[in-house]
């Protein structure tokens, strides 16, 4: 059983009201109360991490190439750094989503080697939990042993014993379609927390939140969190 107020994770920051995965995004998510803030990475050829959800910048700014063959200084002026993203966020968390479309296997240590870097500089940053693949997981384990995991996880079949030992994830992370009573039971009994995604309407978070799930992700999350009768965080 939960014995915390629900969580509810702004996705991408606020992509309803401003342009997903900016600092605009993430500023609005943070005024509007969201205590974890998902955000999704990538890499640019010179080793930079970034905030953008697609392999390319086509979608969101027009430019069809792989962000991994641009350098900084070429991406389009509202692709914002994660380590600039750590800072706006504060004193909010960001959720670092690493992408499982051909992982990039230098990803993960670019990306932990920058939080240290910001928190190091900056201690009142707080530090960020992890979501993911296995093998993007596996590369923030083996690069940060004492990160926060939510092991993201899409098959309804169970997480495996020896995943759970070597991942040590704080949560199970399922799309919201997987989790019923059942499901959760599961959960409990291996020590893990539910937290899942992307649920933009009330009366489904509504139905999570009384089957006892710790967080759901939503676009809508600040809107989520006036509309539902429960009491949120």
């Amino acid at each position: 059983m939960r014995t915390e107020p629900l969580q509810l994770v702004a996705h991408r920051g606020d992509p309803v009201h401003e342009i997903e995965n900016t600092l605009a995004a993430v500023r609005r998510a943070r005024a509007d109360g969201a205590a974890l803030i998902e955000v999704d990475l990538r890499r640019t050829a010179d080793g930079e991490c970034v905030l953008l959800h697609d392999p390319t910048s086509l979608r969101l700014w027009g430019v069809d190439r792989p962000v991994r063959e641009q350098r900084t200084a070429e991406l389009a002026p509202g692709i914002p750094l994660l380590r600039d993203a750590l800072v706006e966020a504060a004193p909010s968390a960001l959720l670092l989503d690493l992408p499982d479309d051909g992982p990039d296997p230098l990803l993960a240590h670019a990306v932990v080697d920058t939080v240290r870097a910001v928190r190091a500089a900056d201690p009142s940053v707080p530090a960020p939990s992890y979501c993911g693949g296995l093998t993007a997981m596996r590369a923030v384990r083996a690069s940060e042993p004492s990160a926060e995991i939510r092991l993201t996880w899409k098959v309804p079949e169970p997480i495996p014993d020896e995943i759970l030992v070597e991942l040590r994830p704080r949560s199970w992370n399922p799309p919201h379609e997987l989790v019923d009573a059942a499901s959760i039971a599961w959960a409990r009994a291996h020590g893990l927390e539910v937290t899942c995604w992307t649920v933009d309407d009330a009366r489904r978070a509504e139905e999570l939140a009384v089957l006892g799930v710790d967080a759901i992700t939503s676009n809508r999350a600040g809107a989520l969190r006036r509309e539902l009768a429960i009491h949120t965080r």
